[in-house]
């Protein structure tokens, strides 16, 4: 486990960095079908929450992770690794104006270093929720090309829907939900000095763009906007590849 001063992507002990990775993991198994022998890409590996909990269950499989946040990445290295070898870490010097504002590489010029149809199943979870509508194009796009014919990718977003919209205006959403201010039609952020910082997408359009690069959304909501009857704090996408 990281110290406490290296966790990022949420609250920061030891606590919250085991349960993260146990609830993430079960919503893995149980609601996307990820199978022990599975070659798994996780894009926004952060501190290795998911990755420690993967190593109980990724028997036979394949792990990499990516990452932008270059600390994260040594760390995992340095400590996952050398006891699962079959899990590998890979810096990815991409711009984010939350995590990485000094990145080189811009997100929508990123290729993932993931050969054509070579994942079984991909991890994007709290990234597109800090990521502008061009970049998360250019992602998906990344996703459908790795992604393999019977894959699956599980994705989480904070998505807007005129009820979520409704309940973030009003104040009805969860306390530690973001403020989003009003939508474009596309996005809405809680702070347009950093927009980075945490970003809202309309449900209609991150579906169309989905199903545009030949990827089959499903949607199951997050109990951050208010939502009854959820599967966890942000908003779960899961993909499929569209029948060829």
């Amino acid at each position: 486990m990281p110290t406490r001063s290296m966790m990022y992507g949420g609250s920061p002990s030891p606590t919250t960095f085991r349960n993260n990775g146990r609830e993430y993991l079960e919503y893995f198994i149980n609601v996307a079908g990820l199978r022990p022998t599975d070659c798994v890409v996780d894009i926004g590996s952060g501190d290795g929450r998911k990755a420690v909990a993967l190593t109980r269950y990724l028997t036979t499989g394949t792990y990499l992770g990516l990452d932008p946040v270059k600390v994260g990445i040594e760390w995992c290295a340095k400590t996952i690794t050398p006891r699962f070898p079959h899990f590998k870490f890979k810096h990815i010097d991409v711009f984010n104006g939350q995590y990485n504002p000094g990145g080189s590489i811009r997100p929508c010029d990123t290729r993932l270093p993931v050969a054509d149809a070579e994942a079984d199943f991909v991890i994007v979870t709290s990234v597109f929720t800090h990521m502008l509508p061009n970049d998360v194009d250019h992602y998906l796009s990344e996703i459908a090309r790795i992604l393999s014919r019977d894959g699956c990718t599980f994705t989480s977003w904070f998505l807007l829907t005129p009820a979520a919209a409704h309940r973030v205006a009003h104040g009805t959403a969860a306390s530690s939900a973001p403020r989003f201010g009003t939508s474009n039609g596309t996005f809405a952020v809680e702070n347009p000095a950093v927009p980075e910082q945490a970003i809202a997408y309309e449900e209609s359009w991150v579906t169309a763009r989905c199903r545009e690069h030949g990827l089959i959304p499903r949607v199951d909501r997050g109990w951050w906007s208010g939502a009854a009857e959820t599967t966890g704090y942000q908003d779960h996408v899961i993909l499929s590849r569209a029948a060829q």
